[in-house]
This record gives C-alpha cells, structure tokens and sequence, in this order.
C-alpha cells in the first residue's frame, strides 16, 4: 500500500512540476507583453508632449503672424497637422492604456512568480515524500 501511495505521489509531483514549467512561461511571456506596452505608452506620451510643446508654439507663430498682419497658412496648416496627430495618440493611449497601468499590469504579473515558486516546491516536497514512501 505504501509502494502505491508513493508511485501516487511520484506521478503528482512530476503533473505538478510540468504545470508549474507552463505556468512560468505564461507568467514570463505576460510580463514581456506588458514591458513592451509600459514602453509603447511612454513613447506615446513622450511624442503627446512634445506635439503639445509644438502646437503652443504654433500658436504663438500664429499670433505673432497675426500682429505682424502677414500670412499665416504655413503655421496654421503646421498645428492642424500636430492637433490631428495628437488626437490619434490620445485614442491610442485611451484603448492601450498609459505606462503607469502597464507597469503595473506587469507588476502584477510579475508577482505571479511567488506562485509558479510555490508549485515548485511544492512537486519537490511531494517528490520527496513519494520517495520516502517508496522506499520504505
């Protein structure tokens, strides 16, 4: 009886162990996916900055062209063309979220690691139970 509760426990530590290897590499494969979109939103907003900075100034070329009484189309087509480029990044950051929520999001995922260690003591204790059971 004991010799079947040790192959028992054998076999459990090995399903154990091979659920604990898949589990990790989900885990790892989940942190990469949300490093990657922590990165993209931080270049998105990076860029919505600076588009913002360039659309001020634009305004302000604007102005000054409109107190110097000369054309002003250049300037004017210049922040049409950053106002539309800004709104596109901001529906981008609204459906991908911004770099803090991926952080975190990795972080998260990240802390799935203390659990994928846990099955892997756990197949190691449950191993070496079912080793001393069949030794016995």
């Amino acid at each position: 009886m004991k010799k079947i509760v040790g192959l028992l426990l054998l076999v459990g530590a090995f399903g154990l162990f091979a659920y604990a290897r898949m589990r990790s590499a989900a885990v790892d494969k989940d942190v990469r996916f949300y490093i990657r979109l922590a990165a993209d939103a931080r270049e998105r907003e990076s860029e919505m900055a600076s588009l913002r900075n360039r659309i001020a100034m634009g305004a302000l070329t604007m102005g000054d062209a409109i107190v110097k009484h000369t054309d002003q189309t250049g300037p004017e087509a210049a922040v049409a063309a950053d106002r539309a480029r800004l709104a596109e990044l901001e529906r981008a950051q609204a459906a991908l979220g911004s770099a803090a929520m991926n952080e975190e999001a990795a972080n998260g995922a990240a802390h799935q690691r203390w659990v994928v260690m846990v099955l892997y003591v756990g197949s190691v204790l449950s191993g070496l139970i079912g080793i001393g059971y069949l030794v016995k």
